[in-house]
């Protein structure tokens, strides 16, 4: 249809902003001072754009970029029984320094449905459980869920008198800091 409508424009004189065609031999009469742009023809731009190229680096410059930043400053750990932070970053490095010794840390970790797990394979109450040897598995790695599996490590091995030794605290409960909020 669209192309039946143009076939009958250019029949009747023309299109609009398209001076008509004139029998005139003075072509330079008829010139007008903006550019005409054909009807159908599409409207194109063309930009040209030169870069000068980038300037070598210089010694200096070479130097200042295989400077690496500085490292972030270590956090600083809370005492024994007085965890604030949240993550594993803080979890792992409170479990580190606190935790009765020979276990292996887990976090992010399942621990069976729990906020947290200490395990010790052949123990009562779960007989079959880390068949790979004592793990503190930490899922929700807030405060009171890794400060409690600390604690249950000195319980669960029978070290509540090296707690009590190397701390001045013996928590003789399990999960003595409560839930995660």
């Amino acid at each position: 249809m669209s192309g039946l409508a143009s076939v009958a424009v250019f029949a009747l004189g023309g299109v609009y902003g398209v001076p008509a065609a004139t029998s005139s031999p003075d072509y330079t009469a008829q010139t007008t001072t903006g550019a005409l742009v054909p009807a159908h023809a599409p409207t194109t731009t063309s930009t040209t754009t030169t870069t000068a190229p980038a300037p070598a680096p210089t010694a200096a410059a070479a130097v200042l970029a295989s400077t690496p930043p500085p490292a972030p400053a270590a956090p600083t750990l809370p005492s024994y029984g007085h965890a604030t932070a949240w993550g594993c970053t803080a979890a792992l490095a409170y479990l580190q320094a606190y935790a009765a010794p020979g276990f292996a840390l887990d976090c992010p970790g399942y621990a069976e449905g729990h906020e947290a797990m200490t395990c010790i394979h052949g123990s009562p109450q779960y007989p079959d459980a880390c068949v790979n040897g004592p793990e503190i598995a930490i899922s929700d790695a807030c405060p009171q869920a890794y400060m409690n599996e600390s604690a249950n490590s000195w319980l669960l091995t029978g070290q509540t008198a090296t707690e009590q030794a190397k701390f001045g605290v013996v928590y003789g409960s399990i999960d003595p800091f409560g839930a995660c909020p």
